[in-house]
């Protein structure tokens, strides 16, 4: 999610949006003008990124498994080797799964940025970047 936040925090500083609240009846003017396709661009090249992290997680994923599976099957006849084996393979595969989650909320953030900022207008694609970008700080 680090990457992300980065993007949207370097958008929103583009965008004049990325300032800390004025107290009074000036109100602070917002940059109408975004570059929409720099954005863009910056989430596709991340989301392609994101897009080979999370196959590359599944398919550990999928050995871990099958290698602590071999390792039961192997050692069938120790009971204690067995719970050992199970037990850290499935603690190793809880730690995979929390980093597949994180890797995928943030993938799909990203689609669902890619898919609405191009049909929107420049002050409403910020926003929507503000209510992201401040929801996880």
């Amino acid at each position: 999610m680090a990457k992300l936040h980065t993007i949207l925090e370097k958008f929103l500083k583009d965008a004049g949006s990325l300032k800390s609240p004025q107290l009074g009846d000036e109100v602070p003017l917002r940059n109408q003008e975004v570059d929409k396709v720099a954005f863009i661009e910056v989430l596709s090249k991340e989301r392609g990124f994101n897009r080979g992290i999370i196959i590359a997680l599944v398919g550990l994923h999928v050995v871990l498994f099958v290698v602590g599976i071999g390792f039961a099957a192997y050692y069938r006849d120790s009971p204690p080797t067995i719970g050992v084996i199970l037990g850290g393979s499935i603690l190793s595969l809880l730690a995979i799964t929390k980093s597949l989650q994180q890797v995928w909320r943030e993938k799909t953030i990203m689609d669902v940025l890619l898919t609405s900022v191009p049909n929107l207008s420049g002050e409403s694609i910020v926003k929507i970047i503000e209510s992201i970008y401040y929801e996880k700080r």
